[in-house]
């Protein structure tokens, strides 16, 4: 099924950038109607979560949740009947700098509140604590491929159960001196909703490609300024910027755009096209 392609829906979408505070921002910057001017990443407001989870999440599980809630939110679905997948190359970076630090000391002490926050699916947990959800939550990691993984992972999630699915993809810079083995830059979150049953809205198509059959990547019709445009290189989010101005143009505005094509692993790329 894979091969011949997975489809579904996108009801609601959520992005955070380096200079994109919201989907909004981003659609008017993707598609031309809105200069884009740099500035550091803002992590979202969280007000929606109860205040002791909010003391206690970190900046990198705070993006998370604060992207897939405006995607949730437009979406216009309940989001305790929404499945989950959260998908990072690594997650929450600083928590694990601070336990390495705190370890290092001669007369270790770690907190219980950094100690459960170093569990890869404490995002998933805060989120089902936010929403209230009993339904399925995912945790991918995956290195420089995690947007590609996340996004099969997700959209088969919504084919196979024909239920909505959350797909939030998020990464921030890992503090020195692990940013040497692993140097994500700027920092960045991207949610979809993705609904493989019938309604409006665009649908995206996602196939499984050998990589002998794959053609090379093609770059955006839509020029980017070029501090957005380096984002492609240096942050997994930044990957899907092709694809995400396909999402934010409106049909037939940019009929030059091409299909994106994001490396699965060695042997597979996934090929994912947008249509109104």
């Amino acid at each position: 099924m894979i091969s011949e392609g997975l489809q579904a829906r996108v009801s609601g979408v959520g992005m955070v950038a380096p200079g994109i505070n919201g989907w909004e921002e981003a659609a008017a910057i993707l598609s031309g109607r809105r200069t884009w001017q740099p500035a550091p990443l803002a992590i979202p407001a969280t007000e929606f979560l109860p205040v002791a989870e909010r003391r206690r999440v970190g900046k990198a599980v705070r993006l998370a949740l604060g992207c897939g809630h405006e995607a949730v939110a437009a979406s216009g679905l309940v989001p305790a009947d929404i499945a989950s997948v959260f998908a990072s190359a690594d997650v929450d970076a600083e928590n694990t700098h601070q336990i390495c630090i705190a370890l290092n000391d001669p007369r270790p002490s770690l907190s219980p509140t950094r100690f459960h926050n170093s569990v890869q699916n404490a995002v998933s947990g805060y989120w089902t604590i936010l929403t209230g959800s009993q339904a399925p939550t995912t945790m991918v990691m995956g290195g420089d491929e995690i947007l590609a993984l996340g996004l099969l992972e997700a959209m088969s999630q919504a084919v196979e159960a024909l239920r909505p699915v959350l797909l939030v993809v998020f990464d921030l810079p890992m503090p020195a001196p692990l940013f040497a083995t692993h140097p994500i830059e700027g920092g960045g979150a991207l949610a979809l909703v993705l609904d493989a049953r019938a309604g409006g809205g665009p649908t995206m198509r996602v196939q499984l490609l050998r990589q002998a059959e794959a053609a090379p990547p093609a770059e955006p019709a839509l020029a980017l300024p070029a501090g957005l445009a380096a984002l492609r290189r240096v942050h997994p989010v930044g990957t899907a910027l092709s694809m995400l101005a396909q999402l934010a143009c409106a049909p037939g505005t940019a009929p030059n755009l091409q299909p994106t094509q994001l490396d699965l692993d060695s042997y597979h790329s996934l090929r994912i096209s947008i249509e109104p």
